[in-house]
């Protein structure tokens, strides 16, 4: 996989990401929870103003997974599913992103 297929996987998956967190913000569900809507707002503009993916994840998963554990009532369904299918397709992007490092691409074309 060239490094021009590489960056329209990764560009994909942020694209995939970010429609993925819409969703989620438009869950009616998301308004019994304002702590929970402003997260997801605020990674929205996040990734939609760096597409850094790479520091958005970790710090989106922390705050989801705090969450949860401080207060489980009403928590929306579509946002447990946003973080489980986010969990693995996250490994898949850095295996990607990765990849592209150890295969060298990044050093040759420079």
């Amino acid at each position: 996989m060239n490094k021009q297929v590489k960056n329209r996987v990764l560009e994909a998956f942020i694209d995939e990401f970010l429609i993925r967190l819409r969703e989620v913000a438009a869950d009616p569900a998301m308004k019994k929870r304002p702590d929970l809507e402003a997260i997801v707002y605020q990674d929205i503009k996040i990734l939609e103003q760096t597409d850094n993916l790479d520091k958005l994840a970790p710090k989106m998963f922390q705050q989801i997974s705090s969450r949860y554990i401080e207060e489980p009532a009403n928590f929306p369904k579509s946002l447990i599913e946003l973080y489980y299918w986010a969990r693995v397709e996250t490994n898949k992007y850095d295996a990607v992103a990765w990849s592209d490092v150890q295969a060298g691409t990044n050093w040759l074309e420079k």
